[in-house]
């Protein structure tokens, strides 16, 4: 089922780039997400989870926490790795990033991206950003 949209939820945590190249300009859609905390406070990140759709469709691949150590890939999620100064300790603080390595191919150029992130402990959207690849 597709995402509700609602537009008062912020953009606290915004996609800053999904790259499709290997990192030399050679194409291999290697679905690499970079996300900012735009926000001026901190976030534990053992309290956060996300949900990440493309074209209005969710993908099975829910990250259960941005504690980086806690993050355990699996083939089924779609994601290779998580990393990045925010996930590398208990607090994803202001201006840090965190990136995202999907699977290769989980993201095409022109796929329209939407990234939420929950409060583990409420349940509620505390942020949403839509991106396009």
């Amino acid at each position: 089922m597709p995402y509700q949209y609602d537009p008062t939820v912020p953009a606290i945590f915004k996609i800053i780039q999904i790259r499709h190249d290997d990192g030399s300009g050679h194409i291999n859609y290697d679905s690499r997400m970079t996300i900012i905390n735009t926000g001026i406070v901190g976030f534990k990140n053992r309290n956060l989870e996300a949900e990440t759709y493309r074209n209005g469709v969710r993908l099975d691949c829910r990250i259960p926490t941005f504690q980086g150590g806690e993050f355990v890939p699996t083939p089924h999620f779609k994601i290779q790795t998580l990393g990045g100064p925010g996930a590398s300790g208990a607090t994803w603080g202001p201006n840090e990033m965190v990136v995202i390595d999907f699977k290769n191919g989980v993201f095409r150029p022109g796929d329209v991206v939407t990234f939420e992130v929950y409060d583990r402990i409420s349940g509620q959207v505390i942020s949403r950003d839509t991106y396009t690849a």
